[in-house]
């Protein structure tokens, strides 16, 4: 039995489908520890995961605060300035002291494949990288390209810290170890496009149904009919006070009643209008399947969530991801996509009405959250890492210090439309531009 360092942080959304992995594999004999952030100490305690803290409450709480601000170019060099370079030689320390015992393999989320990545380099540990959504391998080539050009002198600082060689060529350290690849979603959301890593398994999302007890308000809420739409933006900070107010004023002009959820009520209006419960977190695997519709940020946690439960989703998305899987969820029939210059109640209310209208998008949701419900994806990702362990598990290669011809992947998954595929080229960033552009132009 191995033992599995799971690194990850983020949002909910970030967290718990490793906190459903390392479940998973807890469950199959290995030992799981969980490196994040301190914050979910007590959830990994709750699934049996040891647990080894990323960071304080107080620093947690900056980083949500700040994080939406790493989305643009500036925002994301200032990001690894403050947060990332600063305390990589820290976290590499953590994840050591997680990789103890020899027969240890990191698998990393590939928002911390930075620190994972040098240190399965450093310590000779096999590496598997979880791709959260589509848009990270979409955009590896940008992230070559900031590497390369904006921190590249610093991260080679570190390497040397650490007595590891330089890295000449960080498009080829992205892809020189010998790693498992995990795309962590189903191949109907996103299938495989050129230059993608071709021995990338697609496990399912890792949605975890385990119920959970509503307040007892959100029970007497929902006795009333029809059922209401659900409003979030997230367990993060990635939205502005329009959200909030167009939601809400939306679900009010279709007659619906609605519960708000907002871990940080900052730009929730103080006077909602309508019939609007405001409460501060729901348990999705319980609440939802019992909602009519839901309206969100576009996180990959809630539209994955939302998929399993088998309800219309309208989403109000901007920044990293958000915009790309919004554009894939609306291909799929189950979801419309609102960029910011339409976060207007008028607009809101005229997309709502056609998701709870038509049921031909009802029937859809219905099909998918099926399809989720018949393939549980945790022991197909248990497996992958079982598969890779007993193959050798080989280590990141130790020489990557020379130049090299690198190809990484330019463009998303193909579709029958023209035009789709087309937009699987752009970048979420572009894809908010075009939409800006387009608004503009109606």
């Amino acid at each position: 039995m191995a033992n599995i360092v799971l690194v990850t942080l983020g949002s909910d959304g970030d967290i718990r489908p490793f906190v459903r992995l390392g479940r998973a594999l807890k469950a199959r004999g290995h030992s799981a520890c969980l490196l994040t952030h301190a914050d979910y100490a007590e959830l990994a305690a709750q699934n049996g995961l040891d647990f080894v803290a990323l960071d304080t409450h107080a620093e947690y709480e900056q980083f949500i605060a700040e994080a939406p601000s790493f989305n643009s170019p500036t925002g994301l060099l200032a990001g690894y300035q403050k947060y990332f370079l600063p305390k990589l030689l820290a976290t590499h320390q953590l994840i050591e002291t997680g990789a103890h015992a020899d027969e240890t393999v990191l698998v990393a989320h590939h928002n911390m494949r930075l620190a994972a990545q040098l240190s399965a380099e450093k310590l000779g540990r096999p590496l598997v990288i979880a791709f959260a959504w589509p848009s990270q391998i979409t955009n590896l080539s940008l992230l070559a390209e900031f590497f390369q050009t904006q921190i590249s002198p610093e991260l080679n600082r570190l390497r040397g810290e650490l007595g590891l060689a330089p890295v000449k060529d960080w498009a080829a350290w992205l892809l020189q170890s010998p790693v498992l690849n995990l795309a962590l979603w189903p191949d109907w959301f996103a299938s495989a496009g050129p230059g993608w890593p071709p021995e990338l398994i697609r496990t399912g999302f890792l949605v975890d149904a385990a119920s959970a007890p509503l307040p007892p308000e959100v029970e007497a809420f929902l006795e009333g009919t029809p059922p209401p739409v659900l409003i979030t933006g997230g367990t993060g900070n990635f939205v502005s006070s329009d959200f909030y107010t167009a939601s809400a004023e939306g679900v009010r002009r279709v007659g619906r009643r609605g519960i708000l959820v907002a871990c940080y009520p900052d730009y929730v209006p103080a006077n909602l209008p309508g019939e609007i419960l405001r409460i501060n977190y729901l348990p999705y695997g319980t609440a939802l399947p019992r909602m009519g519709a839901i309206i969100h940020h576009g996180g990959i946690g809630t539209c994955a969530q939302a998929l399993a439960a088998g309800i219309p989703q309208l989403i109000l998305g901007v920044g990293a991801d958000r915009p790309d899987n919004a554009f894939r969820l609306q291909h799929l029939g189950v979801a419309e996509f609102l960029p910011p210059p339409r976060w207007q109640p008028a607009s809101v209310a005229e997309a709502l009405q056609r998701l709870l209208s038509q049921a031909e998008v009802r029937e859809r949701c219905q099909a998918l959250a099926e399809r989720i419900r018949t393939v549980d994806s945790a022991p197909a990702a248990c497996e992958a890492i079982e598969k890779f362990i007993r193959e050798g598990a080989a280590r990141p290669a130790g020489d990557i210090s020379a130049e090299r011809s690198t190809t990484l992947p330019a463009a998303g998954p193909a579709v029958d439309s023209e035009l789709r595929q087309r937009l699987d080229q752009f970048s979420p960033e572009k894809l908010e531009l075009l939409a800006r552009w387009t608004e503009t132009k109606a």
